[in-house]
């Protein structure tokens, strides 16, 4: 009975690990108030064991459209769990294809010579950590920082 019971309490901790984690609590007003039309839009590429440009610097209040393009041969992900909970989300869009809405996520995965693009508002002011979750590619260089001012 022990065994099970922490069996059971190890395969809900993550659970548990995101009820605690919090989206901004006005993300969707800020959304719907923000003008879209007047974007700004920022290109990252990613290739094997970086990210181009490898630092951002975003203005809080103001909605920006983040490419994430890799044009590398391997799979990479966008990870910033810290980030990505301190931005208002409208959506990520796949190749114009199709579009994922969510309070918020902690990671991103772009598949070789794919693209994801981020539509977002930064909300609160701070340096967060970015960097790929891929085997050893953040210890060959695949980490930066993006900053909200």
């Amino acid at each position: 009975m022990r065994t099970l019971a922490a069996v059971l309490a190890l395969m809900l901790t993550p659970v548990v690990a995101l009820a605690q984690a919090t989206p901004v609590p006005n993300a969707a007003e800020l959304v719907k108030a923000a003008d879209w039309k007047a974007m700004e839009t920022i290109t990252v590429v990613m290739g094997e064991h970086h990210y181009t440009p490898q630092d951002l610097t975003l203005k809080a209040g103001r909605p920006y459209k983040i490419e994430l393009k890799n044009e590398g041969d391997k799979d990479h992900y966008y990870t910033a769990p810290e980030f990505f909970q301190n931005v208002a989300w409208r959506k990520v869009m796949v190749n114009k294809q199709a579009e994922i809405k969510a309070p918020y996520f902690s990671a991103v995965e772009i598949l070789k010579k794919g693209q994801l693009d981020l539509y977002l508002i930064p909300v609160n002011k701070g340096s967060y950590v970015v960097y790929c979750t891929i085997d050893d590619h953040r210890q060959q260089g695949m980490e930066g920082r993006i900053t909200i001012e």
